[in-house]
């Protein structure tokens, strides 16, 4: 049980990290700077870098979790604790994020490809 509370605390942990620091590119560096997608993808992959570096390897993704698990490298307990901090901390992060934006006016829009971008601009930013 001990075990299963820690992979929960560290997938809360890293999702919540994840979340804040890979949405946060699209309002606060785009907003404020005028740069174009490809400066804020880039901002982006160096977010996820450091939130898996600094929260010590979650899996923060229930897919790769429940894959281990098929996979037989994960326990059922272990798997159901590390998708429910995902879940967790996916709602926190968010929540905190959208605190954040809407504390500075920024728009906060959900994940929409803008009028105007081609499909090219589109999967490149996907």
């Amino acid at each position: 049980m001990a075990s299963e509370l820690s992979l929960l605390a560290l997938e809360l942990w890293g999702s919540l990290w994840v979340v804040l620091l890979t949405c946060s590119p699209g309002p606060f560096v785009s907003v404020y700077a005028g740069w174009q997608w490809h400066v804020e993808w880039a901002i982006h992959l160096v977010a996820i870098v450091a939130a898996d570096y600094f929260c010590g390897g979650p899996h923060v993704n229930p897919a790769a979790t429940v894959a281990f698990c098929a996979w037989g490298q994960s326990s059922l307990a272990s798997t159901s604790a590390r998708v429910a901090g995902q879940m967790i901390g996916g709602v926190v992060g968010y929540t905190l994020l959208r605190a954040a934006v809407e504390h500075f006016g920024l728009p906060f829009l959900g994940p929409a490809i803008a009028e105007g971008t081609t499909l090219g601009a589109a999967l490149a930013s996907e």
